[in-house]
């Protein structure tokens, strides 16, 4: 996990484009599948510990943008 900049010309302290992000790798001992499993139970603990830790924000959000609910596997 790690801050990514765009360096582009610009007047102002920060980059135009900053973001974080994640970057994975694994060994395929087998399938793809095995990486759509990793990244399924990934964004499941990720959904899991917003909802636990973020209501306020999720809710601030929705109240700007609205959207389902964040749960559950996608393959279920």
């Amino acid at each position: 996990i790690s801050s990514v900049f765009r360096a582009e010309d610009s007047f102002i302290p920060r980059h135009l484009c900053e973001y974080v992000a994640l970057d994975v790798e694994m060994e395929i001992k087998w399938h793809y599948v095995e990486v759509m499993d990793i990244v399924d139970r990934l964004f499941v603990s990720i959904f899991d510990s917003l909802n636990q830790n973020c209501k306020k924000g999720l809710e601030a959000v929705a109240h700007e943008y609205p959207f389902e609910p964040l749960k559950g596997s996608i393959f279920d």
